[in-house]
């Protein structure tokens, strides 16, 4: 459901956009890594930057050491591909552009929005949390490199959107990043949306581009991948607009790869050269707005985000009546708190809730899905309405899957993400602004 009771602009377009690369997150207690592994990630952006800095986050509480990271600007994805199935490949950045070593001194972890050319300190310690006994997920606050300069370059192939390889050491950990379907999403043209995403790991360790221009040979990023939750932000001079999505494995992205949500797909759609959008995924799976609204919170004077897409309603949180209530209020005190950055809201019902034939959970459903609605067109709020889409309409059950939409009953598949897009597209072209 779309409403067209306000066209006023977008909120202030950025010249600081950022984006998430980690998938999903879960713990591995008690198994270390090597002392030294080096992670390549090769990552698209849809403006060209002059500065980058990489954030940092563990989402459980261990202590990790980022021991040294470099950003290289690339014309093209070298041989990744053939990386991703074939181990032992060599990948490198073509192009012969300059890049940089990441730096921590001025900052130290946090938000400075300072330029450090020297790179002096490159190594940053996670610390633990010793009150977090159980490595029980819980809201975080991300740490920020200093910014370092680095330039964009032309792709060889033409395309509109810059390359960055990002390359980053650990030290031993025993939490991991669980399956992030790079693999899945890579094949699919349609969730990929030109814009492929290559996780790699070093099959020698320690091989930062930086300190060993020969390069390292890679394998897929495999078991573990990579952890912990690692964002890119970069500056540029032709400003955009920052989406940042909260939520649970319904707003994560489709079962299928666990990433290309419907608000991406859409902002992809309508990124340009003229007007970039960058899309920052803060939503995850197994948590309830007592984490993802707080980790907004947290973060979003160094995420900075020009529209919030919300989703108001977890079965994580429990589904009644007073649950549903709280997570409106706490949604709208996030969003008045928002309101100094300019933030516009998107509320957004991601995927059906498949309540297992509980009737009191889906009259609950219903009339909170009712309620949202009217409330969103009394005050010209866009609402992305999924369960209106890929419900099973035909047996008048919006709170379950239409046939060929879902896996599991549970989270949509790809094929329902997709479904989803035209709605998305039109919840932000109803902000203002967009083409």
């Amino acid at each position: 459901m779309i409403n067209h009771l306000r066209t006023r602009p977008l909120a202030p377009r950025r010249y600081r956009l950022t984006r998430n690369l980690s998938g999903t997150l879960t713990p591995r207690i008690g198994v270390d890594d090597p002392a030294l592994s080096t992670w390549l990630f090769i990552v698209p952006i849809e403006a060209p930057c002059h500065a980058v800095r990489l954030g940092f986050a563990n989402p459980y509480g261990f202590t990790q050491t980022i021991v040294k990271a470099s950003v290289y600007p690339s014309d093209s994805y070298s041989d990744a591909a053939t990386a991703l199935t074939t181990p032992g490949t060599a990948v490198k950045p073509t192009g012969g552009a300059p890049g940089t070593r990441i730096g921590w001194e001025l900052g130290n972890g946090f938000d400075v929005a300072a330029i450090n050319s020297r790179a002096n300190v490159r190594t940053h310690i996670l610390p633990g949390v010793a009150s977090n006994r159980d490595n029980a997920a819980g809201p975080y606050t991300i740490a920020w490199s200093d910014f370092c300069p680095c330039t964009s370059i032309p792709r060889a192939d033409g395309s509109a959107t810059p390359l960055l390889f990002i390359y980053v050491t650990l030290g031993g950990t025993d939490f991991v990043g669980g399956p992030t379907g790079i693999l899945a999403f890579n094949q699919d043209p349609t969730a990929a949306r030109g814009r492929c995403f290559y996780g790699l790991r070093a099959s020698t360790l320690g091989k930062d581009f930086a300190d060993h221009p020969e390069g390292s040979r890679w394998s897929p990023l495999g078991e573990p991948p990579f952890c912990p939750a690692l964002w890119v932000q970069y500056l540029t001079m032709t400003p955009g607009y920052q989406i940042v999505q909260i939520g649970d494995s319904l707003s994560s992205g489709p079962s299928n790869d666990g990433c290309s949500a419907s608000v991406w797909r859409a902002a992809a759609d309508l990124s340009s050269p003229r007007l970039p959008i960058e899309f920052c995924n803060m939503a995850w799976a197994g948590t309830g707005t007592a984490v993802y609204d707080v980790l907004l919170t947290n973060n979003a004077a160094s995420l900075r985000p020009s529209v919030v897409t919300a989703q108001p309603i977890s079965r994580n949180d429990g589904f009644t009546t007073a649950s549903i209530e709280m997570l409106i209020a706490r949604k709208l005190a996030l969003l008045d708190a928002l309101s100094s950055y300019g933030t516009e809201l998107i509320w957004n019902i991601p995927a059906c809730s498949s309540l297992n034939g509980n009737a009191q959970q889906i009259e609950i459903f219903k009339a909170m899905r009712h309620n949202l609605l009217a409330a969103g067109c009394t005050a010209g709020t866009p609402v992305i309405d999924a369960p209106a889409i890929i419900g099973h309409l035909a047996a008048d059950a919006p709170w379950d899957y239409a046939p060929g939409y879902s896996d599991d009953n549970l989270h949509p598949n790809t094929a329902g993400v997709e479904a989803v897009v035209a709605a998305a597209t039109a919840a932000l072209r109803q902000l203002g602004g967009l083409p």
